[in-house]
């Protein structure tokens, strides 16, 4: 039914990719600590969808602060079992099995770089809950933006590499 659900670890695990996990599990953290201390200093009602230009244009209650904590969470475990299960990721292509383990590893370091910029894209979405009180649209809009192009140019990157790891040992 779901073929993922064994472990296919192949790849190999660097430092690197312990300090990646570590910060993710950091953020996650902060991500549940944030939500806990803003609640008290929002107001009832908060800003919960956001037009392209970073206004408001959705409201919802203040508890959905915990929602924002919470969706963040979910989606860097995701990224982070992806890491260790590199059946969890689609790519365009097929992977080689020549060089299977090297194209594991590299896909295993994108879904740990990614689970770390879930935790970043959702601690600005909560922070952007916060811009009508605090006044800061623009700071936190363009951190929001900066997160979502650095997470495109991430994926577009690794997967690069990984189809170009895999030419290379036919």
């Amino acid at each position: 039914m779901i073929h993922f659900r064994m472990k296919n670890n192949i790849g190999s695990v660097t430092v690197t990719d312990r300090i990646l996990e570590m910060a993710a599990l950091a953020l996650a953290v902060f991500l549940v600590v944030l939500a806990v201390a803003l609640y008290h200093y929002l107001p009832e009602r908060i800003p919960v969808h956001f037009n392209s230009v970073g206004e408001a244009d959705g409201w919802g209650g203040k508890g959905m602060i915990f929602m924002l904590s919470a969706l963040g969470v979910v989606a860097m475990a995701i990224c982070s079992a992806a890491a260790y299960n590199y059946k969890m990721v689609n790519l365009p292509f097929s992977l080689n099995p020549a060089c299977l383990s090297q194209q594991v590893t590299i896909i295993g370091r994108m879904m740990r770089v990614l689970s770390v910029l879930c935790g970043l894209l959702f601690i600005a979405l909560m922070l952007m809950t916060t811009v009508p009180q605090w006044g800061m649209q623009s700071v936190f809009f363009s951190f929001f933006l900066i997160v979502m192009t650095s997470m495109t140019v991430v994926l577009i990157v690794y997967t690069v590499w990984v189809y170009k790891k895999g030419r290379q040992c036919r």
